[in-house]
């Protein structure tokens, strides 16, 4: 995914990230994000057609009820920061307890917390949704990831951002 800075200029993520004094591991943890955002995007776009909008009988963290897309989407989102080996634990608005990444290297310290699809039941109103992400710094040497250290770690922010879906994609975000 291609973004542009604050001059308008194009770049890809790692090089803008990277200009931004990002360390390697958040620079690693947006790329996969901008991933995850235009799989999300191709997801959205095809999801009217495809089915994906009808409710389902879930209800997430904040009491409300999941649809099909909230559900791929959380998939997706999921799927991704699991690959990225910097990446320690991820909270989802659609799961209740602490995701822990099993295939984080053994010194990874980045917790990602998001809403895969927010607004998701804007999309029959052809209104505006999108996937809203934090990334934290976790506490040294946390054995196990438990909410408390995710919450502890708000104070440690590496990057934010959100990225919205519709005709085109777009990825806007923040690092320090």
């Amino acid at each position: 995914m291609q973004v542009k800075d604050s001059s308008g200029r194009g770049a890809s993520v790692r090089s803008w990230a990277a200009r931004q004094g990002a360390d390697q591991s958040v620079v690693a943890a947006l790329e996969v994000l901008a991933d995850a955002g235009a799989r999300i995007g191709q997801i959205v776009r095809s999801a009217p057609t495809k089915g994906l909008t009808f409710a389902t009988e879930e209800i997430n963290v904040q009491g409300e009820v999941q649809n099909q897309l909230d559900l791929t989407t959380n998939d997706v989102m999921v799927a991704a920061l699991s690959g990225c080996a910097f990446i320690r634990a991820m909270v989802s608005e659609e799961v209740e307890d602490v995701i822990e990444n099993k295939s984080a290297a053994r010194d990874a310290r980045l917790a990602v917390c998001f809403d895969p699809l927010d607004g998701s039941s804007n999309i029959d109103t052809n209104g505006t949704i999108g996937s809203i992400f934090s990334v934290l710094e976790l506490p040294e040497n946390c054995e196990q990831v438990h909410a408390d250290d995710v919450l502890g770690a708000v104070h440690e922010q590496k990057a934010a951002g959100y990225i919205l879906y519709g005709p085109a994609t777009l990825m806007v975000l923040t690092t320090g």
